[in-house]
């Protein structure tokens, strides 16, 4: 298997920003800079942040435009792309430190945004609304959750979670109420929109979640990603893949042989994407990345494919967006694998 044509698979590493699209691997830019930050914009396009302030944006028909250098010294940690009322889309960037920027060029240039004021300095995430699509949640690591009804306008306070603070919250794809969010020691589940938050019942006590992930369909998964313990699990030991098929009420381990077989499974788990091949919307494919540089493709039913195997940088994150056209053989950094 070699994934889907039909989707272009964008992975940010700890050395530079890569492409993958049916069975051709490509870097496009940052060479030896770690990524911190990458998003999807409306119309197929992708926007990634390195440490050192390099800006790039990936193109629908696949060229890459290297943008003006960050207007902070800080790095960007998060996108966000909105649609803009009459002026195409608005792109926010939430930086470590807890700033807020906005552009209405697709990252041509940056301005500050109206964001609140952080007790002290701490990454901010900035999430996407579904159902409101000029709306957006900020959640920061530091502690405490900001709603924006209408962007660009100003957040207003939505939760004070200085106990616990929310690291990440997603939204179910189909009931804009049901939502799903992590803390550092525990997932959460809210049933009114997110304002307010129980703990999921089953989720083992000490487990650490990492990240959380919906994917779409007629069945939507949840989806989430825990620490691995210290010791590499025995086969069928839980694996650090937790799915959930009841709306994240519950769930459930993934065995180690399913998802590390017959590898070394000292590696993490790192991030997850979902996708649809638009040729057949039936089978929904999931996406898991390494900190060994592989990218796997799983559709929950059989054992996962290796789509790279350790061929890339440790990846940090994934986004798949559908494919306008097949990539350009003539990009520079082009891998082509078995």
């Amino acid at each position: 298997m070699t994934g889907s044509p039909t989707i272009t698979i964008f992975l940010a590493t700890s050395g530079g920003l890569f492409r993958y699209q049916a069975g051709t691997l490509a870097l496009l830019g940052g060479e030896s800079e770690p990524i911190t930050a990458l998003g999807a914009l409306p119309g197929g396009r992708v926007v990634a942040a390195t440490r050192g302030g390099k800006l790039l944006r990936a193109e629908p028909d696949g060229s890459v435009t290297l943008l003006a250098h960050s207007p902070v010294d800080e790095p960007l940690v998060s996108f966000l792309g909105l649609p803009h009322a009459g002026r195409g889309t608005l792109l926010l960037a939430a930086t470590s430190r807890g700033r807020l920027l906005e552009s209405a060029d697709l990252g041509e240039s940056f301005r500050p945004a109206v964001a609140p004021t952080l007790a002290r300095p701490a990454p901010l995430r900035v999430v996407g609304v579904p159902g409101r699509p000029r709306s957006a949640l900020l959640l920061a690591e530091s502690g405490g959750g900001w709603f924006a009804p209408e962007l660009p306008g100003r957040f207003e306070p939505w939760f004070d979670g200085d106990d616990a603070p929310i690291l990440q919250a997603v939204s179910h794809p189909l009931e804009s109420e049901v939502w799903l969010a992590r803390t550092r020691d525990s997932v959460l589940r809210s049933t009114d929109g997110a304002r307010s938050f129980r703990p999921v019942s089953g989720w083992p006590p000490g487990l650490r979640p990492r990240l959380l992930e919906f994917c779409g369909g007629p069945t939507p998964r949840a989806f989430a990603i825990a620490w691995p313990p210290s010791d590499p699990p025995d086969p069928s030991d839980p694996s650090p893949l937790w799915q959930s098929r009841d709306a994240g009420l519950s769930f459930h381990p993934v065995l180690s042989r399913v998802i590390d077989p017959p590898r070394d499974p000292s590696g993490e788990l790192t991030s997850i994407a979902t996708y649809r091949d638009l040729r057949d919307r039936v089978v929904e494919f999931v996406l898991l990345a390494t900190d060994r540089g592989e990218l796997l493709e799983w559709t929950a039913t059989d054992r996962p494919a290796t789509l790279v195997a350790g061929d890339l940088p440790p990846i940090d994150s994934i986004v798949a967006v559908p494919a306008r056209s097949a990539v350009d053989p003539s990009t520079s950094g082009v891998y082509l694998l078995p």
